[in-house]
């Protein structure tokens, strides 16, 4: 109630803006919309690109993912099953810890993990003016490789007074509140943007509840030379944990496949088994415009975050947590698992330009400081502990610094434009402490890394160009990869040369992109079943695999009321040989099995979407239309084995959306009601798998739901996120 009641202030207060003079703006702002990581398309690479129209279009109550959902190569995922709380993708199969994502060109992936969690940006889609995907390789990029996709959100500010207000109400419980205020052009100098929102659902899977505050704030100022940036945003979300899927069996009925695992170990579902964390990001800018051919930018930028997960643990060994206690002393335990961290550096950009050459050079210079921790919250035994003496504690430090040369030349009177890019890395990563599991983590690594990229492309006539480009970039391990591993098994660094031959055509009805790829890997990093001292699962390097395939986009202006847009992707995924492990755990043995040929986990395919949009009323006051939006995507196996018993099944989903714009003359009411999983389909869009030896007999293993028994002494475990059915989301929007 009290972020509601800051929104309706906000709204009294900021209703009536000072009339900004009347300048063009577009011109000395020029210097902040132009980000070195942007693709353009005279560059040979393979890209999709959503304006700010696009986005408010899409932009409900569903994350990131979601609005990206129908671009090429995309599969969309939610542990809760709404599109709300945690949301993750894949891009070409690439998983979220291989794609670089960039916020005005300021790395947003975690520098340990190398993921990106979009629950902690709430709502940024609100405050993106465009959004871009790129595929493969791509240009090079501030912060982790781009190991198969790049997203770049470009938050450049509105040069005209607006503001608006948005509601959304929906099923499960789905509420979100936003208020958009841009200043305009005030006293030829200043702009103000701003955001403040608040998002909550209760979740398709039980308990699967997320609540997500979230606010972004900006300052420019605009001379005839420079352009002066600030940017602060963060948010905070609480999540209820709906991490670990339900078993197969459970898919098919409707009550079983809401099931939610997370906090069941105490008598009753414990209430407060919850992700909590806070993130705060700042950016400084200076663009700075020399002539007519040079300007350069500087972004100085910090961001700090801290939360924890907490979790009920039953039966756990006391002097685990408490020092000096009696090891035979059991008890129920309520952990909370910490995460504080900061990271902080500078990126660069000096761009040169004529009509017939562009030179960026730029780079970044960061650094992380991160500490993980463990503290008691509670012990159901009469035992006393201090909450806050530290059971567990390791300290992280990675310091990260890259340069890079981009030249693009077109010469005159020719069809050919020639692109060549240099990146070289360097990293330096330590790791001092112990593991939750009390293991000694220390570490020192160090990694020097050269990424070329060479490409051209040739304009066929004004419309058409045929493209094609070879990249080669280099991953270092995450911390996972480095802390699960002994000194003496720790992974190498993964290689990755990627070949893009692509045709961009446009025309008055229809804009076409086909492209076809070849994405081979050295030592890329998968799950072989091997399992360390503790159990967890070790990625391990595989000399040689591969994603190939042919991407094709098209958007369509049929007539003045139809307009379609669709993608297909049919691809192939695959690792050439590796070892796999199944542990017994009856006779404690190990078993090997080699395979060759097998699909990459979590690779469909094929991945085919088609939206259409039929327009019904446009004239000056009043605008109405209806899309129909459907997707497809292919059979996936869960594991690198392509193993049948462990797959996630193909499905099909379908959502309309009718819309409606009423135009007065100083202000805009929209409304959206969306129908998503129009058909009610049962469906999962993510999922894992392991495998275990065990005689058919065993009862706790025959007993599990989420073990199946494949014959020859042999288990499978797997996990699936079941996927909300038919459900609807209503937005209304007031634009002043």
């Amino acid at each position: 109630m009290q972020v509601r009641t800051i929104l309706s202030l906000l709204i009294l207060l900021v209703s009536n803006f000072i009339n900004a003079q009347g300048i063009d703006s577009s011109t000395m702002l020029q210097s902040v919309t132009v980000q070195a990581s942007m693709a353009t398309e005279r560059m040979p690479l393979t890209f999709s690109t959503l304006k700010r129209s696009d986005i408010a279009l899409r932009n409900n109550a569903q994350d990131v993912p979601y609005i990206l959902k129908y671009l090429p190569s995309v599969v969309e995922t939610s542990d809760a099953g709404t599109g709300t709380g945690y949301t993750g993708l894949r891009i070409r199969g690439t998983d979220a810890s291989r794609i670089n994502v960039c916020l005005d060109g300021v790395p947003l992936n975690d520098a340990e993990s190398q993921s990106v969690y979009w629950v902690d940006v709430p709502d940024f889609a609100s405050s993106s003016s465009t959004i871009q995907v790129q595929r493969g390789v791509g240009t090079s990029s501030n912060g982790a490789g781009a190991f198969g996709a790049t997203i770049n959100l470009i938050t450049s500010p509105n040069t005209e007074k607006q503001g608006a207000i948005q509601t959304v109400v929906g099923s499960f419980g789905t509420f979100k509140q936003n208020v958009t205020l841009s200043s305009g052009l005030l006293n030829n100098h200043w702009l103000f943007d701003g955001r403040i929102s608040s998002i909550h659902s209760n979740g398709y899977v039980d308990r699967g509840r997320a609540d997500m505050n979230s606010y972004f704030a900006s300052v420019h100022y605009l001379d005839k030379k420079n352009v002066f940036a600030l940017r602060a945003f963060g948010g905070n979300e609480k999540t209820y944990q709906s991490w670990y899927g339900i078993p197969e069996s459970y898919l098919n009925d409707d009550v079983l496949r809401r099931y939610n695992p997370a906090g069941t170990e105490s008598t009753t579902p414990y209430t407060n088994q919850i992700d909590n964390y806070f993130q705060q990001h700042l950016h400084l800018g200076w663009s700075h415009t020399f002539n007519a051919q040079w300007f350069s930018k500087i972004t100085a930028h910090y961001t700090y975050g801290a939360g924890y997960y907490e979790e009920y643990k039953a039966d756990q060994q006391i002097s685990n947590y408490v020092p000096k206690v009696n090891d035979t002393l059991y008890s129920d335990v309520v952990r909370r698992l910490w995460l504080q961290n900061h990271f902080y550096g500078a990126i660069y950009e000096l761009h040169y330009k004529t009509s017939d050459i562009e030179n960026i050079i730029g780079g970044s210079t960061n650094d992380y400081i991160g500490k993980s921790f463990g503290r008691v919250a509670n012990i159901t035994k009469n035992t006393p502990f201090d909450p806050n003496a530290n059971y567990y504690e390791s300290n992280a430090n990675k310091f990260e610094t890259n340069v890079y040369d981009k030249i693009l030349w077109s010469p005159k009177n020719s069809a050919l434009s020639f692109y060549v890019d240099a990146q070289f890395r360097f990293i330096n990563y330590s790791i001092a402490g112990i593991d939750r599991n009390k293991r000694d983590v220390t570490n020192a690594l160090t990694y020097n890394f050269f990424n070329p990229k060479i490409g051209m492309t040739y304009a066929v006539n004004s419309g058409s160009t045929i493209y094609a480009s070879y990249a080669t970039v280099n991953r270092e391990p995450n911390r996972g990869d480095i802390t699960d591993n002994t000194l003496q098994t720790l992974p190498q660094s993964e290689q990755l040369h990627d070949f893009e031959l692509g045709w961009r055509s446009k025309n008055a009805i229809v804009q076409t992109t086909v492209n076809g790829f070849f994405m081979y890997y050295k030592n890329q990093l998968v799950l072989t079943g091997k399992l360390n001292d503790v159990g967890d699962a070790l990625h391990q390097n595989v000399p040689n695999s591969y994603r190939m395939g042919i991407e094709l986009e098209q958007n369509w202006n049929l007539s003045d009321k139809i307009s379609l847009n669709s993608s297909i992707s049919v691809m192939q995924h695959k690792i050439a040989s590796f070892k796999e492990f199944i542990t017994n755990y009856e006779t404690g043995d190990v078993d090997s099995v080699s395979h060759t040929n097998t699909s990459i986990a979590l690779s469909p395919n094929f991945i085919g979407s088609i939206e259409a949009k039929f327009k019904i009323n446009d004239n000056n006051k009043f605008e109405s239309d209806v899309r129909w939006g459907n997707k497809y995507v292919g059979k996936q196996y869960l594991d690198n084995t392509s193993n049948e018993n462990t797959i996630l099944n193909a499905y099909y989903t379908s959502d309309v959306h009718f819309d409606a714009l009423l135009k007065l003359k100083r202000h805009k009411f929209s409304f959206t009601l969306s129908v998503l999983n129009l058909f009610d389909a049962k469906y999962a869009n993510n999922g894992y798998a392991s495998r275990y030896g065990g005689s058919e007999n065993n009862i706790s293993f025959a007993n599990d739901p989420y073990s199946k028994y494949e014959g020859n002494n042999r288990y499978s475990y797997s996990g699936y996120y079941a996927q909300a059915g038919r459900h609807w989301q209503l937005s209304a929007k007031w634009g002043f």
